[in-house]
């Protein structure tokens, strides 16, 4: 067990995914960020037991077993700091606050709540997360959620095409793959990185259009976000931010501390 000695204490966030824990560790005058296997216990305990402090935790989870691993470590290292979640009472004070329209706040994970907080909201927002799962999220310019698409993460096409097909081989993703091709490996990875990439780009244009709102902003994030984005700019009409970091500046926000020091890539 670890006491905190009331200097240069740290703050922790973490995103608690489906196949990772996104840790952003803050101090006054340093921050680092870490991926961790959410399925992983050991290596939970194992990031947690290398800090030094930890004074305050803010929480945003949409995994039990990753959660309960976690405040295990917390509650072993360090008994005595205070934890905070992102449940449906922080978002909605938050939103109110902030005069965010959330129809569907007391279903909305929270980490898609901070994908819709994270940047000041100007002329709309369509936020691309590319996790476990694959969304497409739409607030509008008077800041109305208007909702989302869920569709099956990147990850997910190589593993179905194995489990349902007698020769398919659950083959790695090749980035920046051919168009067509005649290895079945890029075949597979085309169908996954450009065919994504044509359905996003439909999607926001769809979106944009049926909303008719042109000037929506457009961020791509999510574990599996590197895989596409390169592609994605043959595929888009429009440009995109792309930023690791979304998720994660939505939390910092949440927490009501400063979110200047993540930067996008």
């Amino acid at each position: 067990m670890k006491q905190s000695n009331g200097k240069n204490d740290t703050i922790l966030y973490a995103d608690i995914g489906n196949s990772t824990i996104d840790f952003l560790a803050v101090n006054d005058d340093t921050f680092s960020t870490e991926k961790v296997r959410t399925r992983s216990k050991d290596d939970i305990f194992n990031y947690i037991g290398k800090m030094k402090d930890i004074h305050e935790v803010y929480i945003s989870s949409v995994n039990s077993s990753g959660l309960q691993s976690l405040k295990e470590a917390l509650a072993y290292e360090f008994p005595f700091c205070r934890i905070s979640f992102i449940d449906q009472k922080t978002m909605e004070e938050f939103a109110s606050c902030h005069k965010i329209s959330v129809d569907n706040i007391d279903i909305l994970g929270s980490d898609l709540f901070c994908d819709i907080v994270a940047e000041d909201n100007k002329n709309g927002m369509i936020v691309i997360d590319l996790g476990t799962a694959s969304k497409i999220l739409y607030l509008d310019k008077g800041s109305c959620f208007k909702g989302c698409q869920i569709f099956p993460g990147l990850s997910s096409f190589s593993e179905i095409l194995h489990a349902k097909t007698d020769l398919l081989k659950d083959s790695p993703i090749i980035i920046n793959p051919p168009l067509v091709s005649l290895k079945t490996e890029e075949c597979i990875s085309s169908g996954v990185i450009n065919g994504v990439s044509s359905l996003i780009s439909g999607m926001v244009n769809a979106i944009k259009k049926t909303y008719d709102n042109e000037d929506a902003k457009v961020i791509l994030t999510g574990g599996n976000s590197y895989l596409i984005k390169d592609t994605l700019k043959n595929w888009m009409k429009d440009d995109f931010i792309y930023d690791v970091n979304h998720t994660l500046k939505g939390l910092v926000k949440i927490s009501g501390h400063d979110i200047t020091f993540l930067k996008g890539e």
